[in-house]
């Protein structure tokens, strides 16, 4: 199907995850190809990164970040969340701008497990469900929403709170190992692994669909 014809019969669906689509980042490659064969005007996209997307084959993106999270605290006036303009799409998922020096503390901070809770708080304390974002949605009007589920706590409740609102079907996306028990000594691991793992427990519960990787990770 070409992607300038319309149909009826496609749903519209609402992906949320944590990467953009992307043509150079893996995670946004795989994601992107999923929907490859849909019609672009009824797929949209929901993510947390700080980056643009670089997949143009779709139009409709909206950003909310840990960054416009964390200033929201400070100043409520302050937008949470920015619709991606599609026709300003970079070529590249890299900021040209971005030193080696702040890529390798990011990395170091994503690792950090007493981050990552830190992290939670903030956007428990702050505003993601903006005027900005709750109006784009309406726009879109998902029936689907396609959740890829990772190993942070927060999406989980957003994915949650849209897909009741719109009462809309709900696809889960498993892409790695996040709740099996490992041999470590770090206690704020523990902490979050347990978290995740209720969090993708409630949310199964309420899926109408889901996905993994393997067969075995499906059984687990």
């Amino acid at each position: 199907m070409k992607n300038n014809e319309k149909t009826e019969l496609e749903p519209r669906v609402l992906i949320i995850s944590n990467n953009p689509f992307s043509k150079t980042d893996n995670n946004g490659k795989t994601l992107a190809s999923f929907f490859k064969s849909f019609n672009a005007d009824n797929i949209a996209q929901l993510y947390f990164k700080s980056e643009k997307p670089t997949e143009d084959f779709f139009k409709n993106y909206f950003q909310v970040s840990d960054i416009s999270m964390l200033k929201s605290i400070f100043n409520r006036k302050i937008k949470s969340g920015v619709c991606v303009n599609a026709n300003r799409i970079k070529t590249s998922n890299k900021n040209s701008n971005e030193s080696i020096f702040i890529s390798s503390l990011k990395r170091i901070i994503i690792k950090s497990n007493v981050i990552r809770l830190i992290r939670e708080l903030i956007w428990r304390v702050g505003s993601w469900e903006s005027e900005e974002l709750i109006n784009w949605i309406d726009g879109v009007s998902p029936e689907i929403v396609f959740f890829c589920a990772g190993d942070s706590e927060f999406p989980y409740r957003i994915t949650n709170r849209l897909a009741e609102r719109f009462k809309s079907k709900l696809v889960i996306y498993i892409t790695d190992d996040y709740i099996l028990p490992r041999k470590t000594l770090n206690a704020f691991w523990g902490i979050r692994r347990n978290r995740v793992l209720n969090n993708i427990k409630s949310i199964l519960e309420i899926s109408d669909l889901f996905f993994t990787v393997s067969k075995k990770m499906s059984d687990v």
